[in-house]
């Protein structure tokens, strides 16, 4: 149900925000949107602005996300192994494809090579 935000100079809270109608499962910084994105056991992926925290878009999944990522657009990998590619303007999924057998855990941006890298239980 919440997220912290954390001072990393002090190792402090500076946030704890509410907002999520489940667990809050991932979160990652979206560098143009200068907005936070955050997944929940609710199915949705939720744009936060952080000082203050503040709840900006939310938008329903088809499946709980369990990782999240910006890598030129956000991405997204679900509990049932999809990759989803989201538009934040728009506020829709551009794309969802089948990558995993099992839930994709964890997603990030190879910047050098200009890839994504995925990773899962199959």
């Amino acid at each position: 149900r919440m997220f912290r935000i954390y001072d990393p100079a002090k190792c402090s809270i500076r946030h704890e925000v509410e907002g999520h109608r489940g667990t809050a499962i991932t979160c990652c910084w979206v560098p143009p949107y200068n907005q936070i994105a955050t997944t929940g056991a609710d199915m949705t992926v939720s744009l936060w602005s952080p000082e203050p925290p503040q709840l900006r878009q939310r938008v329903a999944s088809s499946e709980v996300q369990l990782s999240v990522t910006w890598a030129h657009t956000l991405w997204s990998g679900g509990i049932e192994g999809s990759l989803t590619a989201w538009n934040l303007s728009t506020l829709t999924a551009t794309s969802v494809r089948k990558c995993h057998r099992g839930p994709l855990h964890d997603l990030t941006l190879v910047t050098d090579l200009d890839m994504l890298a995925s990773c899962s239980d199959d």
